[in-house]
């Protein structure tokens, strides 16, 4: 099982900003290369994402949250880094709670929580 701490740390400190239609952050594997089999729910504050309000672009290529499976993962190696694209809510300047979770071939479902800000 891997720590809470070292999950944590494939967020991109810094990186939440609000979009047009949301808000994104970025992740980068540091941890050991894997298949991202699931993304969502994420939780920012006291709003719930899931589904097709979650898109995930990792080099190019774009899956939207409902669309990420067993059938249809997201290559994760080591270093590479993925953006997450949320619609819905602009977030409020501040500090901002994230809850992520996301499910890999090999380890199956984790959430990690992160505070950054806006």
């Amino acid at each position: 099982m891997i720590p809470p701490s070292t999950l944590a740390s494939v967020y991109v400190k810094g990186s939440l900003k609000n979009t047009d239609d949301g808000f994104e952050f970025a992740l980068r594997n540091n941890i050991e290369s894997t298949m991202l089999s699931g993304i969502g729910p994420i939780v920012a504050g006291e709003q719930t994402y899931s589904g097709a309000a979650i898109t995930v672009a990792v080099g190019g290529r774009v899956w939207q949250g409902d669309q990420v499976g067993w059938r249809n993962p997201v290559p994760a190696s080591v270093g590479t880094t993925m953006e997450v694209r949320v619609q819905g809510e602009q977030l409020p300047a501040g500090p901002v709670r994230l809850a992520v979770t996301a499910a890999s071939t090999d380890i199956g479902s984790v959430t990690f929580e992160v505070t950054d800000t806006v």
